[in-house]
């Protein structure tokens, strides 16, 4: 799950880390490259236990795994709300500029009012349905 949600690990880690056969050494390198503090490397190189270190450095893994997990959702809110934002700006460009041929530019202040009811009506918050037949109007 780690390794499917970080892009970062470079190809040529994930090779050796597939090569490497003594289970010590694999956990040793693991620990090596995941992107924790010393401190927490520090302290899974120095549990003798076999297991104990696997165990550590699965509940690392898994730290890290939510940890990437949050950031991608946030960059998908983050997008998604930046690709609506350029929409809304883009369709009241085009509005502006039909309304500008159609009135030959005369009438600027119905432009203003209208806009001003849209970013009313995006603040508003409503939901998409109430919002659409708002807009229609």
């Amino acid at each position: 799950n780690y390794l499917t949600l970080n892009k970062k690990v470079p190809a040529d880690i994930l090779n050796a880390l597939q090569r490497i056969d003594d289970v010590d050494r694999l956990a040793d390198t693991m620990a090596a490259h995941l992107p924790v503090s010393i401190r927490h490397k520090q302290n899974a190189l120095e549990l003798a236990n076999l297991q104990e270190r696997l165990e550590y450095l699965l509940g690392m893994m898994e730290s890290e795994a939510d940890i990437l997990q949050v950031e991608k959702r946030i960059r998908g809110r983050v997008k998604k709300q930046m690709e609506k934002s350029q929409r809304n700006y883009y369709l009241n460009e085009q509005i502006k500029a039909i309304r500008k041929e159609m009135d030959g530019g005369e009438n600027e202040d119905t432009i203003d009012e209208v806009e001003q009811l849209h970013q009313k009506v995006e603040a508003a918050g409503m939901p998409a349905d109430v919002r659409d037949k708002v807009e229609n109007e």
